[in-house]
């Protein structure tokens, strides 16, 4: 599980010591710099642990594994997440999540890239999947293809949750692909609280895309 040096060079992740760490932590923290970014600053989640922004190469890798069927992709960055964000990790979550597709899109795409990450980091971490927990029960326009005050409506109540699944559970983490603004997350998470207030969501991502 190693990056070679011609490829780390590429990579800013690898060095960056400021996504060692939760990031929604380091908002509340006194005497630091706010991350001034519409997912922190209106998270629904309790904490969230990135990749890297949303640049090369994952502005490469992510659109290849999502729309161009470039499946090992996924395994790729669930590697480079164990490596250099799970290590700096003290308490790691009882299930893994994917952030779920609706179904008429998961059948026109063939598979959700965020379910095939999610599977490598459960092989890698050995933290359980949790399947069957949450379902995207409206289909939505994508998310990029909005503009930012057009998302939350979009997702507004998009998600259904099985309420007996997370009953004695206490801690999760949804997987995704990259998070813009974070309607998409703050939705689910809202609905996952209404029947599960005793949850710690967490979530991990691949990117943060940069806002303008």
């Amino acid at each position: 599980m190693t990056v070679c040096n011609l490829c780390a060079a590429d990579t800013g992740f690898v060095l960056a010591k400021h996504l060692q760490q939760d990031l929604c932590l380091v908002n509340l923290l006194p005497d630091t710099t706010p991350i001034e970014h519409d997912a922190l600053l209106n998270a629904k989640f309790d904490s969230l642990w990135v990749l890297d922004s949303y640049r090369y190469p994952l502005t490469f890798m992510i659109p290849a594994l999502k729309f161009h069927g470039q499946q090992d992709y996924a395994d790729l960055l669930a590697r480079w997440f164990v490596l250099y964000r799970v290590r700096w990790m003290t308490v790691l979550p009882q299930h893994i999540i994917a952030v779920p597709l609706h179904w008429r899109r998961h059948w026109q795409r063939g598979y959700n890239q965020a379910e095939l990450i999610a599977q490598a980091l459960s092989r890698y971490t050995h933290i359980p999947m949790l399947d069957n927990a949450i379902k995207r029960r409206r289909y939505t326009r994508p998310q990029s293809e909005l503009t930012q005050s057009q998302r939350s409506s979009n997702i507004h109540n998009a998600f259904w949750v099985n309420q007996k699944s997370l009953a004695s559970i206490q801690s999760v983490v949804l997987i995704d692909d990259v998070i813009t603004t974070g309607s998409t997350l703050n939705d689910l998470c809202s609905a996952m609280y209404k029947v599960a207030p005793h949850l710690h969501i967490s979530v991990w991502c691949m990117g943060l895309s940069v806002l303008t």
